[in-house]
């Protein structure tokens, strides 16, 4: 049985995992002399890579596609978790060989490859990139009650694999959660001391080794009853972290709980302040300098980031639907509805645009530098060939 703590725990993660852990990842420590030729359980593979013809859908998206294609993706998912100029780089967990690979496609390439796999069955999670970089998070396949994990990072020029971060999360805790924006790649930390549930914000700069802890909140499980905030997920963006949080009031014997948006600033000489209050139903959201949007089931909300005051809302066929994964790009904030269409949110003029043709099942839209991509798997027949698509910033 677990303890109540626990439950409250589990309960909220399980939420966010669904929704942040779609393209699954995993990593062991192995040389990078090794990494290529450890390869060899995964030979002959292929990739396409062709332009879609805009005319085929909406003329207003440009989007380009790689199809992938091998007998290892018929019991598997990848998606573009990172995009640059060259490569577009992808986990792939085989449960069946008890072991995570992270892959590399280059783009103009008919081939991809095998840059990094895991030993003693350990997990790829939440794989990003910055600056020619990777990251992500390593822990144990099997689960447990205190599960240690690490951050590790690769160079994408020389292979060279590092451990940037390590820690354990206790009491059936799920390890960090990787996002990025720019050059912020960010992630929350949980322990235990004295029954406190203590929640901190990282923000670590790659080009500066620089590791910054910006926010510290504190839940107090001791006498009977909890109080105080526990940080859930954060979402960087340009100027701090947007973190979903839950707060608890104890009244005599009882604690009530509430949810909220908050803002951590990067700069810490400006303060911390909640975007919205009393917020039920979040799925994800983001931000900008000028906007703020929220993902909910059923719906979208855009909201003026300065008033507060909702600008756009976008309402799903099926209330029960949920989105999720927006970014803003372009003038416009891409997101995912319901696991099998992607949409985009024209900022001017709140037209909602169709970028894909309901089609299942959709990943979550990944963020990257200067791009966004997604990936579609066919779910009645899968074939072991997967789509992955990529959408580039605007000059």
């Amino acid at each position: 049985m677990y303890s109540k703590k626990t439950s409250l725990l589990i309960g909220i993660a399980t939420i966010f995992i669904i929704i942040v852990v779609i393209g699954v990842l995993y990593n062991g420590s192995i040389s990078p002399e090794n990494a290529i030729k450890n390869a060899s359980d995964l030979e002959d593979e292929h990739t396409k890579s062709v332009v879609l013809d805009k005319a085929s859908h909406n003329p207003d998206q440009n989007l380009q596609k790689f199809i992938i294609e091998d007998d290892s993706l018929k019991t598997a998912v990848a998606s573009p978790e990172y995009i640059n100029d060259e490569l577009v780089a992808f986990s792939l967990d085989l449960s069946e060989k008890s072991a995570s690979y992270i892959m590399v496609v280059p783009r103009g390439k008919n081939t991809f490859k095998q840059i990094y796999s895991t030993t003693n069955s350990d997990f790829i999670n939440s794989l990003v990139g910055i600056d020619n970089q990777l990251f992500w998070v390593e822990y144990p396949r099997k689960s447990l009650t205190d599960t240690p994990w690490k951050i590790k990072s690769l160079k994408l020029a020389t292979n060279e694999v590092q451990t940037i971060r390590e820690g354990v999360s206790e009491d059936q805790m799920l390890p960090p959660i990787l996002r990025v924006d720019r050059n912020k790649l960010t992630w929350i930390e949980k322990k235990f001391e004295n029954n406190i549930v203590i929640s901190s914000a990282i923000v670590y700069e790659p080009n500066s080794n620089k590791i910054t802890e910006i926010a510290t909140a504190k839940l107090d499980e001791r006498n009977n009853g909890r109080e105080g905030t526990y940080l859930i997920i954060q979402r960087p963006v340009v100027d701090g972290m947007l973190i979903h949080q839950s707060v608890f009031e104890k009244k005599e014997a009882q604690s009530n709980k509430s949810f909220e948006i908050a803002f951590y600033p990067y700069d810490s000489t400006k303060s911390a302040r909640v975007i919205k209050s009393n917020v039920e139903g979040i799925v994800d959201f983001t931000a900008d300098e000028k906007w703020v949007v929220f993902c909910e089931i059923g719906r979208v909300r855009v909201f003026d980031r300065e008033s507060g005051v909702t600008k756009y809302e976008i309402k799903g066929e099926e209330s029960e639907m949920t989105f999720d994964s927006p970014f803003i790009m372009n003038n416009k904030v891409y997101y995912r509805y319901s696991m099998n269409q992607i949409f985009a949110l024209d900022l001017s003029t709140g037209k909602e645009e169709e970028v894909t043709v309901r089609r299942s099942i959709l990943s979550k839209i990944y963020n990257s530098e200067g791009y966004l991509g997604f990936s579609f798997i066919e779910a009645r027949e899968n074939s072991g060939e997967i789509e992955l698509y990529i959408i580039k910033e605007s000059q």
